[in-house]
C-alpha cells in the first residue's frame, strides 16, 4: 500500500525477505530484487527457495506476476524472473525504458507542418512528459499523446490544410521511437492521402490485343553520364517503400548501374534518393513513361545535389493532413493553381465526399433540433399546467369554495345511499 512505483515495489520485497531471513539472498540490498524487461527478477543465495502466493483475500501477487512463482539458485539469476507485465507507459515512462531498449537512439527528431520546421533532441533521461511538452513548444500545430492502448506514442496532426512529417535530423530516433512518417515499412497504400500509388500494368496493344511491354514500364532514371534504365514496377513491388527500393535497384543492377547507382531512404528528411557515383556533368532526372507511378513516389519534383555521390533526393508523399473540408479546398486551390488536372479530378472527389458529409451531418443536426423544440414545447405545456394549478390554489374564493364542498360531498352521499339501497336488492325483488 505504501508503493508508487515499481521500484518501491521491488524494495519492499526485498526488505520483507531480509527481514524474514538475511541469507535468503544472494547480493547486498538494494540489488537482489530487480527486473528483467517486463518482469521482477530475483536474486536468491544457494540453498534457498523463495515461492510467492497471494493470501486468502486480495490478488497482489497475481498482478505483479509473482503468484504462483518459485525462485531458487538452481537457475541463473536472469531465470528467476516473474510473468511478463506488460507496463503501459504513462508521462512519467523513460524514452530509454521504451522496449526493445536495446533498439532506441536518441538525437534529433524534426517535425515539418505547414512549410515550418522545428526538432527536439531526445536523449535516455527524457520522459515521455518532458517530450510531448518540447514538441509543444515548437508551435507547429503537432501534438503528441499516449495513444488508446497506452503501449506507444502518437503525433497528431491539428491544423486543416497543413501537411505533417517527420523525420531524422541525423540520427535514427524518429524510426526507432516509431514516429517517422516515412520508413521502409511504410506501406505505398497510405501514400498521396491514401490513394496509393498508381503503376502500369497489364496493358495490352490496342492494335494486336496482346501485352505490350512498353506500355507498362512505369518511368526512366537518367544518370549524371547521360545512361539511362527504365524501371517496371509490378503489384508486388508496390507493398511497401522498401520493396518499390529494391525493385528500383534490381532493374538497376539488370541494365547494368549496379555499381554506379543505389535508391535508398533518405536518413534525412524523408524521402527516396538516389545515388549515382558514374561522375558524369548532368544531374539526375527521372521521367514518366506510363501511369503516375514516379509522380506518386514524388520522384518527377525531386532536387539533385552535385557531389561524390552525386544525390537525387525525391519527395515525400507519405505526409499526414487532417481529414476535413478546409484540407480539401487548400488541396483544390493548389491544384487549380498548379493547373494540375489529376490534382483537381481527386479534389474535386473528395469535395463531393464532403457535401455528402455535410449533408448527413446537416440531418442529424435538423433531427436534434426537432427533438429539442419538442421538448421545449412539452416543458412549456408543463410551466403552463403548473402556473395554472398554483394560480387556482393562490387566488381559490374561500366562500365559493366551501359552497361547492358541501355540494360535492352531498352528491357523494346521496352516490353512497343509491348504491347501499342497489346491493340490497336481489331477484325475489325483482319478481316481486
Amino acid at each position: 500500500s505504501g508503493a508508487d512505483t515499481a521500484g518501491d515495489v521491488a524494495d519492499a520485497i526485498e526488505s520483507a525477505i531480509l527481514t524474514q531471513d538475511a541469507g535468503a539472498l544472494a547480493g547486498a540490498y538494494p540489488t537482489n530484487v530487480g527486473f528483467s524487461a517486463e518482469q521482477f527478477s530475483l536474486n536468491v543465495a544457494a540453498g534457498y527457495t523463495i515461492t510467492f502466493a497471494d493470501g486468502p483475500a486480495g490478488s497482489t501477487a497475481s498482478a505483479l506476476g509473482l503468484d504462483n512463482f518459485t525462485f531458487d539458485n538452481a537457475n541463473a539469476v536472469s531465470s528467476n524472473t516473474t510473468a511478463a507485465l506488460d507496463p503501459r507507459i504513462s508521462d512519467e515512462t523513460l524514452l530509454s525504458d521504451l522496449s526493445p531498449a536495446a533498439a532506441l537512439a536518441f538525437g534529433d527528431v524534426v517535425f515539418n507542418n505547414g512549410g515550418r520546421t522545428g526538432s527536439v533532441t531526445t536523449n535516455a533521461g527524457m520522459t515521455i512528459g518532458e517530450f510531448r511538452e518540447e514538441v509543444s513548444r515548437l508551435n507547429l500545430g503537432v501534438r503528441v499523446e499516449i495513444n488508446a492502448s497506452g503501449d506507444s506514442i502518437d503525433a497528431v496532426n491539428e491544423v486543416s490544410g497543413f501537411r505533417m512529417s517527420i523525420d531524422e535530423g541525423g540520427s535514427t530516433a524518429a524510426t526507432t521511437l516509431g514516429l517517422r512518417t516515412l520508413k521502409a515499412d511504410t506501406p505505398l497504400s497510405i501514400f498521396n492521402d491514401g490513394r496509393g500509388v498508381q503503376i502500369a500494368d497489364g496493358e495490352i496493344n490496342p492494335t494486336t490485343g496482346l501485352p505490350d511491354a512498353n506500355r507498362n514500364v512505369d518511368f526512366e532514371i537518367t544518370l549524371t553520364d547521360g545512361s539511362t534504365f527504365t524501371v517496371d514496377l509490378t503489384p508486388a513491388d508496390i507493398g511497401t517503400v522498401q520493396d518499390v527500393i529494391n525493385k528500383i535497384n534490381a532493374d538497376a543492377a539488370t541494365a547494368g548501374f549496379g555499381g554506379v547507382f543505389t535508391a535508398a531512404l533518405s536518413n534525412g528528411a524523408n524521402g527516396i534518393t538516389f545515388q549515382d557515383t558514374a561522375g558524369g556533368g548532368g544531374s539526375v532526372a527521372v521521367r514518366s513513361l506510363n501511369a503516375f507511378a514516379a509522380d506518386d513516389l514524388g520522384l518527377l519534383d525531386g532536387s539533385f545535389t552535385a557531389g561524390a555521390p552525386a544525390i537525387f533526393a525525391g519527395e515525400d508523399r507519405a505526409t499526414v493532413r487532417v481529414d476535413s473540408v478546409i484540407s480539401t479546398l487548400e488541396d483544390l486551390r493548389l491544384a487549380l493553381l498548379n493547373n494540375d488536372d489529376r490534382g483537381i479530378t481527386f479534389a474535386g472527389g473528395r469535395l463531393e465526399n464532403e457535401l455528402e458529409r455535410l449533408s448527413t451531418t446537416r440531418a442529424l443536426v435538423g433531427a436534434r433540433v426537432q427533438r429539442i423544440e419538442q421538448t421545449e414545447a412539452r416543458l412549456d405545456e408543463t410551466m403552463l399546467l403548473d402556473q395554472s394549478i398554483r394560480s387556482g390554489l393562490q387566488d381559490l374564493d374561500f366562500v365559493e369554495a366551501s359552497t361547492r364542498f358541501s355540494l360535492l360531498q352531498t352528491q357523494l352521499q346521496a352516490g353512497y345511499q343509491t348504491v347501499a339501497a342497489l346491493s340490497q336488492l336481489n331477484l325475489l325483488s325483482f319478481l316481486g
